[in-house]
């Protein structure tokens, strides 16, 4: 009769879940594909046996416990350059709730604000849309460029929106066409992104008392960083 597996074992189990290491001790990140789609990979891949049944990713380590704080992000990697393969031939990705690079928040995040300024930098006075036999504008069509790049960006926009799951693309239209108005706000890991590198590395101010106090609260910062350096 087998032996149930004890619960140091099962410990054990779990924190080489998602690894392999190598003869030479170097930790890799390990993605296992489902036997159901090793056919899928196969082809995306377009490999000789036809499937494909796991990913290899260098952690670039020795030690196990740094193999173990890196595997997440690796397998998340992996994850994501195996899924873009399955979409570009029309395959449904690992995971249901996959969203591709370009559209995850803070990449809608990036585009939206590319837009608003390609939009903000087109002319007022442009006139798209003549009729050369009466010279009048079209019915309908933009008065200036900057109404004629704004359509052509909605467009594109709403194009990119429907290649994802209805709520999704609903969310990434929303976020990109809602900074392009001007009307949401990018919050999250990019605005706190781009505070830090507006504020020169210091803590933004977050109210108006700290707002005003920043002008010596910025120069303090500052000299502290000056006074670091130069130890």
């Amino acid at each position: 009769m087998p032996k149930k597996p004890t619960i140091g074992a099962a410990k054990k189990d779990a924190e080489v879940f998602g690894l392999k290491r190598a003869a030479s001790g170097l930790w890799s990140a390990r993605l296992s594909i489902p036997r159901d789609r090793w056919q899928d990979v196969g082809l995306a891949y377009q490999t000789k046996s036809g499937i494909r049944q796991e990913f290899l990713k260098s952690l670039q380590t020795h030690d196990k416990q740094e193999a173990i704080r890196r595997r997440g992000k690796a397998l998340d990697a992996l994850r994501n350059q195996v899924n873009g393969k399955l979409e570009a031939i029309g395959k449904k990705p690992l995971s249901g709730d996959w969203t591709p690079d370009w559209a995850t928040p803070e990449k809608a995040v990036e585009t939206g604000l590319h837009y608003r300024q390609q939009i903000e930098q087109a002319s007022d006075e442009y006139d798209p849309a003549e009729d050369y036999e009466t010279c009048t504008v079209a019915d309908g069509g933009p008065n200036s460029e900057r109404e004629h790049v704004r359509s052509v960006v909605t467009d594109f926009v709403e194009a990119e929106a429907e290649k994802l799951p209805p709520a999704e693309g609903q969310r990434y239209f929303r976020t990109v066409m809602g900074i392009v108005d001007g009307t949401h706000t990018p919050l999250g890991p990019l605005l706190d992104r781009w505070e830090a590198e507006r504020w020169g590395g210091c803590r933004p101010p977050r109210t108006a008392s700290q707002c005003a106090r920043m002008v010596v609260g910025r120069n303090d910062c500052a000299k502290g960083r000056q006074m670091k350096d130069t130890v």
